[in-house]
């Protein structure tokens, strides 16, 4: 199972794909895996489960700047793509720039 199917099971999104908050601390047994080590790699915004929804964080219940609890607020609708296109690489590749050696 992903960490985006276990956060989906977790905060049980409605059909509108709204779910509750949910809190950081549940993140235990079963939910282990979903831990924000690194700042929550899985729910980023380039991440999968942000391509589909839109995913909110709240640092507010607690003191500091960590991330407390997660929801999601809805469907991306949005056409996101950090991918760079075929045609711009292949552009780069012919025109390749070159570094003097004594900079």
């Amino acid at each position: 199972m992903t960490k985006k199917d276990l956060f989906l099971e977790l905060a049980k999104p409605d059909s509108n794909g709204i779910s509750r908050w949910v809190n950081v601390n549940e993140f235990v047994g079963k939910y282990k895996a979903l831990q924000l080590g690194n700042g929550g790699s899985w729910c980023r915004k380039e991440s999968s489960i942000a391509k589909q929804y839109i995913v909110e964080f709240t640092k507010t219940l607690t003191s500091g700047n960590g991330i407390d609890a997660i929801r999601l607020n809805g469907f991306n609708n949005n056409n996101y793509s950090q991918h760079i296109r075929a045609d711009i690489k292949k552009s780069i590749k012919k025109t390749k720039m070159r570094c003097p050696r004594n900079i």
